[in-house]
């Protein structure tokens, strides 16, 4: 594995399309939060497109997808880029009829006002409001994480029992909840046998992406992958549950680590005399 330092985001794009151009199919960026690295990637993915790639940028969530779609609209060659956030790409697997009969879902979250009703569903089970809702969280984030991979991961009977009632209200509804989307659009994709693609996946903020979301974007990157990320862990608006851990095993993996150091200016110090 190759690995630079850039001291600007030009360098890091420079870095990057040397790469490219050299044949590498695994580039990571590690940058500051306070780097805008979308310049880059979006010229890495022009790069894949002028290779005659089919090339897909996948965001953190909604509002970065806004932001790259405004930044690639005025680039001839990027304006038909197809750019998504991390859900909207595991809506767009789970439309797929063959990968929701798999799962036996609809490409359909529910709302705030659906959890609710859900919620009381739930309740049924007998456990205390604040039991119920601390256990529902450790099945969001155990989902999130993939723990619930393993079939061992409920231990409790009353665990067991919650998340059985659980999932037949959400089967019943042939909906999801937010946090199993990616989880069950892999799932769908690999029991229904789906074959995948040529892609290049650009991701801008692969360590804010759960741990599900970092399978699917690995599973469907088939041509290529170019991932940012960022040096201290954050979360996005759509993925409670990140997996910084997964940037850092992409990166050690990776044909090259481009690391973004850019000059910062000194803080001006108040005059004390």
């Amino acid at each position: 594995m190759c690995a630079c330092t850039a001291a600007s985001v030009e360098d890091a794009a420079n870095n990057l399309l040397e790469e490219l151009n050299s044949g590498a199919k695994c580039l990571c960026v590690e940058h500051d939060a306070s780097d805008d690295v979308a310049p880059a990637l979006l010229r890495a993915a022009r790069a894949r497109v002028e290779a005659g790639s089919n090339v897909r940028v996948v965001c953190a969530d909604a509002v970065a997808a806004a932001r790259f779609r405004a930044l690639a609209a005025d680039d001839p060659l990027l304006s038909a880029l197809d750019v998504v956030s991390a859900r909207e790409l595991a809506l767009s697997i789970l439309g797929d009829a063959q990968v929701g009969d798999a799962v036996g879902r609809d490409a359909r979250v529910l709302d705030e006002n659906e959890l609710a009703v859900l919620m009381e569903d739930v309740k049924v089970s007998g456990l205390k409001p604040g039991r119920l809702r601390e256990m529902l969280k450790f099945f969001y984030k155990s989902i999130s994480d993939c723990a619930d991979d393993d079939e061992r991961w409920l231990i409790t009977a009353e665990e067991q029992t919650v998340h059985a009632i659980l999932t037949e209200n959400l089967e019943a509804r042939r909906a999801l909840l937010p946090c199993e989307v990616s989880s069950l659009a892999y799932r769908g994709l690999v029991k229904a046998g789906v074959e995948r693609e040529p892609l290049t996946l650009v991701a801008d903020d692969f360590g804010s992406l759960s741990k599900a979301s970092q399978r699917l974007v690995r599973h469907l990157a088939t041509d290529g992958l170019v991932a940012a990320g960022r040096t201290l862990a954050s979360s996005s608006s759509e993925e409670p549950y990140p997996c910084f851990d997964g940037f850092r095993a992409l990166a050690d993996e990776a044909d090259c680590l481009v690391t973004l150091a850019c000059e910062r200016p000194a803080a001006a110090r108040e005059s004390r005399a």
